[in-house]
């Protein structure tokens, strides 16, 4: 489906949100309306700079979910772990090592990427 604007965007959702159902999306940035707004969210002094470098999040490290190894790092050491992970393997997941891979958990959303 296609959206007119944003509202449509939310009004379509919206009844999946309220029921707590999965939905899929497909090519859902093409609404953004500055594409120079998504450089920013893959650029990681960004991310650093909104997210602070107290910010204390879970990390996941391991190849399966449910063998993860469960661990909490400050956001500046897993930017460093990005930046040093584009170093070593470039943007492969598959280059790297299973016990290498290190992820975000679940976590709830730090307050510089909350709506405003």
């Amino acid at each position: 489906e296609r959206f007119a604007n944003e509202h449509a965007f939310r009004d379509t959702l919206e009844p999946y949100f309220r029921r707590r159902e999965p939905v899929l999306l497909r090519n859902a940035l093409l609404l953004w309306q500055d594409p120079k707004e998504l450089v920013q969210w893959s650029d990681l002094n960004n991310l650093h700079s909104w997210i602070g470098p107290t910010w204390v999040g879970r990390v996941e490290q391991g190849s399966a979910y449910t063998q993860a190894e469960t661990m909490e790092i400050p956001f500046e050491a897993y930017v460093q772990y990005l930046e040093q992970w584009r170093t070593s393997y470039g943007m492969v997941k598959e280059a790297a090592p299973s016990d290498h891979l290190l992820y975000l958990a679940q976590n709830n959303l730090p307050s510089g990427l909350q709506p405003r």
